[in-house]
């Protein structure tokens, strides 16, 4: 069965996106973590500056995902990218 992952995922999470802030990364919102089996998937809202051009925004929020399926083991990360600010 799926279930949710402890809070000390969500705190990593959290932590990894505010490494980016420096880079327009805002935020996140709408985390959503599950379980099944052996593997963790994370889905995100990823708070980009709105005046990154698309290019960089996408890269920046590669640069997010690949962050967290790094030091989150077995984990498939998804993210969706609103613009803000």
């Amino acid at each position: 069965m799926d279930r949710r992952l402890p809070a000390e995922i969500d705190d990593k999470i959290a932590e990894i996106v505010a490494r980016y802030k420096s880079e327009g990364v805002q935020g996140f919102h709408d985390l959503r973590t599950r379980r099944s089996g052996s593997q963790r998937f994370v889905d995100l809202h990823l708070e980009v500056d709105r005046n990154k051009r698309f290019e960089e925004a996408h890269d920046l929020t590669v640069k997010v995902l690949r962050t967290i399926e790094a030091e989150i083991p077995r984990t498939r990360a998804h993210i969706h990218t609103d613009p803000t600010g």
